[in-house]
């Protein structure tokens, strides 16, 4: 993993992707279980896992209750079945990258899946018609630089 280097005030990390709209936004990129300017990430438990706090739920709730925040945005088709795969053992840890327009709107650029020994399973990047997508990548490739053994 990528070492944090942080402003004087130790407020904010400093990132440099080259895309300055997400480096300009992100106050910090971390491993595992995040909410923060650009990162929001939790694990996903298998479809298979059915024991929580003592209870016992049907196959597939606590994998879709983890999922639930993600699905206010478009998980990418390949990223959704991975985690869906009802074969799938482990849990993981998704990861969600974004940027936040004037209006206050999220916007996910990347979607990123790694093991709980921070290996890196699969990643997506994500863009518009008409955006850039070489400054998405670059952001991306630093972001999964933090996360990622």
């Amino acid at each position: 993993m990528k070492e944090s280097v942080y402003s004087k005030d130790g407020m904010k990390q400093i990132i440099d992707s080259g895309w300055k709209e997400f480096d300009k936004q992100t106050n910090c990129i971390f491993a595992g279980q995040v909410w923060a300017n650009t990162q929001f990430s939790m694990c996903v438990r298998p479809w298979k896992e059915t024991e929580c706090n003592g209870f016992t739920n049907p196959e597939g709730h606590l994998m879709e209750f983890d999922m639930d925040y993600f699905n206010n945005y478009h998980i990418p088709e390949r990223i959704r079945q991975l985690l869906t795969d009802k074969k799938r053992e482990r849990s993981v840890i998704l990861y969600m990258f974004s940027t936040t327009d004037r209006s206050g709107r999220r916007n996910p650029f990347c979607w990123v899946v790694t093991g709980y020994d921070y290996k890196l399973i699969d990643y997506c990047v994500v863009c518009g018609y008409g955006q850039r997508y070489d400054k998405r990548h670059k952001a991306a490739q630093e972001a999964i630089s933090y996360i990622t053994e």
